[in-house]
């Protein structure tokens, strides 16, 4: 069998084998069907240079609602990940409606973020939930909000719109219910012949963000609901693998879980690919986007937090109309 070293190929015909720019220049008997929308990925380094125009040019179409819906004075609750703390931060700053209440650490799992909406919401408390907290002893309790529940219910109430935040397929749980816990498992009651690590499925996933919308909307009403993914890495692993190649398939079932929600057009519910513009552009980039403002690896830099809220604000906020000039001139 000879082996086609595509390597040489490209560079002694000076072409990109593959590319669809190949197709297109070269003459000869095959046409290919390249479809009714061709969106391609940048090709020169140069494209590189501009971040705001290469956000809006290659990363956010299909992601714009129209009509954009939210005003500058509109409320939203943002959940999920770390992340979500770095976009409520941004957003209360440039948008001062933001809501900022306090919730349980521990919702980075689509686990633990569906269980908390539902209990604001219905009062229920999941049967696949564990709620532990640690006391002042340091002995793991139920957790109990210190805040009364419909407290939370009135916030979620005001709400024009919610962006929730994924950040871990990995979780801890109860190998003989099936229960997935919040956050680890507290060592006081850790039983490694019943307490498991595992990565949770695409269908998972799926389902809890399903039924995230189904909650909101049948307890809420129209309200329109943005998914994120954090680009924030896995702290670390309890698999027996790097943590580097399990972050990659961590967020890779959220992202397809994602992708097969989005995939059902279901009404008032978004994506907003703030994962792509971190950890998709940023190997790409001439700088870089984690570490440069506390030389922390997992932290992304300022500027591609302010690059994704800046986006997002112009993408979901409607423009507020220029002021109305006093008087007439006659």
């Amino acid at each position: 069998m000879k082996l086609v070293d595509f390597g040489r190929v490209a560079a002694t015909t000076g072409k990109e084998a593959g590319s669809l720019a190949r197709f297109r220049e070269d003459s000869g008997p095959v046409s290919w069907h390249l479809g009714e929308t061709v969106n391609v990925f940048p090709r020169r380094t140069q494209d590189f240079q501009d971040l705001k125009a290469l956000v809006d040019r290659f990363v956010v179409p299909g992601h714009r609602p129209h009509p954009r819906p939210f005003r500058s004075n509109s409320k939203l609750l943002t959940l999920g990940s770390c992340f979500a703390e770095e976009i409520r931060d941004f957003l209360a700053e440039k948008q001062p409606a933001t809501q900022n209440i306090w919730v349980p650490s521990g919702l980075n799992n689509t686990y633990a973020l569906r269980q908390f909406i539902e209990w604001c919401l219905t009062g229920n408390r999941s049967e696949d939930a564990f709620w532990y907290d640690q006391s002042g002893s340091g002995k793991p309790v139920k957790w109990t909000p210190s805040e009364e529940r419909e407290g939370y219910r009135r916030t979620f109430e005001t709400a024009a719109g919610f962006v929730f935040t994924l950040g871990l397929a990995e979780v801890w749980a109860d190998r003989h219910t099936g229960g997935v816990f919040w956050r680890g498992v507290p060592e006081g009651i850790f039983d490694s012949s019943r307490h498991v690590y595992r990565t949770t499925s695409v269908d998972e996933n799926a389902d809890n963000l399903s039924r995230i919308v189904r909650l909101i909307h049948e307890h809420l009403g129209a309200r329109d609901i943005v998914f994120t993914l954090s680009p924030v890495p896995l702290k670390a692993t309890f698999k027996d693998e790097s943590c580097i190649t399990a972050d990659c398939v961590s967020k890779s079932i959220l992202r397809v879980a994602l992708d097969a929600v989005m995939a059902r057009r279901l009404d008032r519910v978004h994506y907003w690919p703030s994962f792509e513009i971190v950890r998709w552009l940023g190997g790409h980039l001439p700088f870089a986007v984690y570490g440069t403002d506390d030389a922390l690896s997992r932290h992304v830099s300022r500027r591609m937090v302010a690059l994704i809220i800046e986006s997002f604000v112009e993408s979901f906020f409607e423009a507020e109309p220029a002021a109305a000039e006093e008087g007439s001139s006659g």
